[in-house]
């Protein structure tokens, strides 16, 4: 309702700022494969302004490769604008996988300088009637993210490496 107004009338959506995410099939030159490679280059080229895109997320065309089938931060690969190198890494893969593609938040939300997400519990019925449990819970990284995305070794967020604090 009202969030949602309030976004449209400020130019702003959720969307804007989640990060571009492609699922790829390894050696499948399919429609995905080649958004990707034309999303990567507009990236590279600067000329993303059509996706809305901001400029402090971009500043070095990063991105991680990560199985679609895997988590707590298992298997990530992580490419500062090396699309050879990404293109090499899935054609070494079986082709039956899936890869999760997406473009890194190169200048994340911080909390105490650290990453972190929330977790929270939710139902929606088939009515779009939407329920949810109110004690949900913060999750950050353990170690303090670099200010710079050179540094990647403590940008990324293994599940892992955090702790959880209720609220």
């Amino acid at each position: 309702g009202d969030v949602y107004k309030r976004q449209a009338t400020a130019g702003y959506s959720v969307h804007d700022t989640t990060p571009s995410t492609f699922i790829i099939v390894p050696n499948c030159n399919d429609f995905e494969y080649q958004n990707f490679i034309k999303y990567f280059h507009d990236l590279e080229k600067k000329t993303y302004k059509e996706s809305k895109v901001p400029p402090k997320h971009c500043s070095e065309n990063v991105w991680m490769i990560k199985p679609a089938a895997m988590n707590q931060g298992r298997g990530i690969e992580v490419y500062r604008n090396d699309l050879l190198g990404m293109k090499r890494f899935l054609e070494s893969k079986p082709q039956n996988s899936y890869w999760v593609v997406q473009k890194y938040i190169e200048r994340p939300l911080l909390y105490k300088g650290r990453k972190f997400d929330i977790r929270m519990w939710a139902v929606m019925t088939w009515k779009n009637e939407l329920w949810y449990y109110k004690h949900g819970y913060l999750r950050t990284c353990l170690l303090y993210t670099s200010p710079s995305p050179r540094d990647l070794s403590t940008s990324r967020m293994p599940s892992s490496a955090c702790k959880k604090k209720k609220k």
